[in-house]
């Protein structure tokens, strides 16, 4: 039986001044401003699917592929022209107010995308995500092993780097396999990448190379919340931390879930997005 989500997905491309853009659309009201999902890195659009079944048709998604993943094109010079480009695409594609969700590396881009275009985005929910490394010794130790693993991708492969991406503790993979059909179709994904667009992104906005944005994150006027799993204990920990510089920003914690919660609780994290900004529902 095919997946409802994957059934009533459509594909678009565009051409835009940055470069070639795809992303996946799922059918929904048009009374409310549309979710528009940022995927992490080594996803793309289709990451989504989960959440689209669990909305079931009540909101439009709108997902692209974000730069150098999927079918979208490569492009470098770093997160300013990561930004410009994704605003470049969201105007294009849609005239009004979004709800904008952003998870790991697609939250940092979305943090920016709010503080840069706030007349654009009625709505931000960051998810397994943070502003950056303020420890300038941490960053450029992050840096270094950036660059390392876009080297890696380089020269051995998606397939290698996926297995050794899905090794790493913070993802849990192993045991989000299990849990989600999502996950494993996602892992197919990953490995179907190409290894130069991967391994750009990692050099260039990878969390060792860009500054950290806690000051956007203070300074944000945008409505937003929270989201992490509570196995993410990193993030957890990062997250609290957000919500202590602004205390009134709801931060929700999905019990059962680990970093990569849209793939492993879809369901729990849609009924946070269809609540309104106040704790209602839609």
């Amino acid at each position: 039986m095919n997946n409802p989500a994957t059934s009533s997905c459509t594909y678009h491309t565009i051409r835009l001044s940055g470069g070639g853009w795809s992303w996946c659309a799922w059918p929904g009201l048009d009374d409310q401003p549309p979710l528009v999902f940022l995927h992490g890195f080594t996803g793309s659009g289709r990451d989504a699917e989960g959440l689209a079944e669990a909305v079931c048709s009540g909101v439009r998604i709108l997902s692209p592929d974000l730069p150098g993943h999927g079918g979208s094109s490569v492009i470098g010079a770093g997160m300013t022209a990561w930004v410009d480009a994704v605003g470049e695409w969201l105007k294009a594609v849609h005239g009004g107010g979004v709800h904008l969700v952003g998870y790991s590396m697609g939250g940092r881009i979305a943090l920016r995308l709010a503080h840069r275009f706030p007349e654009e985005i009625c709505r931000l929910t960051l998810l397994s995500t943070s502003p950056g490394i303020s420890n300038e010794q941490e960053r450029r130790a992050r840096r270094q092993w950036d660059l390392e693993m876009a080297q890696q991708i380089r020269s051995k492969g998606m397939i290698h780097f996926a297995d050794f991406w899905e090794a790493l503790p913070i993802l849990g993979w192993p045991r989000a396999v299990t849990r989600s059909t999502y996950c494993r179709a996602m892992g197919e994904r990953r490995r179907l990448q190409t290894p130069e667009g991967i391994a750009m992104a990692m050099e260039w906005i990878g969390a060792g190379n860009v500054p950290d944005a806690w000051d956007l994150w203070e300074g944000l006027t945008v409505p937003t919340s929270l989201v992490v799993g509570t196995e993410d204990t990193k993030y957890t920990a990062l997250m609290r931390e957000m919500q202590e510089r602004r205390p009134n920003t709801p931060l929700h914690i999905l019990p059962q879930a680990g970093h990569c919660l849209h793939l492993e609780a879809p369901q729990a994290l849609a009924d946070i997005l269809l609540q309104s900004p106040d704790g209602g529902a839609h």
